[in-house]
């Protein structure tokens, strides 16, 4: 059974928050769809709670080695 749209959004939402919590990534941008297609993709493999687990657990995939992972991923 597919889960309601508020609670996709709100999964969504919150681990975008958790990955991204000062609000760097600007939506429309295509570091923002990167990081919302690889939660989208999660989200279609595990429930909600798994999400936000592994959103803290990859947290810190905006800085590798002190530099922005987004500025400098292609």
């Amino acid at each position: 059974m597919a889960k309601p749209t508020n609670v996709r959004y709100q999964t969504l939402s919150k681990a975008l928050a958790i990955i991204d919590p000062n609000g760097v990534l600007m939506p429309g941008t295509e570091e923002h769809n990167t990081i919302t297609e690889m939660i989208l993709s999660w989200m279609a493999e595990m429930e909600p709670d798994e999400v936000l687990r592994m959103s803290h657990d990859r947290r810190g995939i905006l800085y590798i080695e002190g530099h922005s992972w987004l500025r400098n991923w292609k």
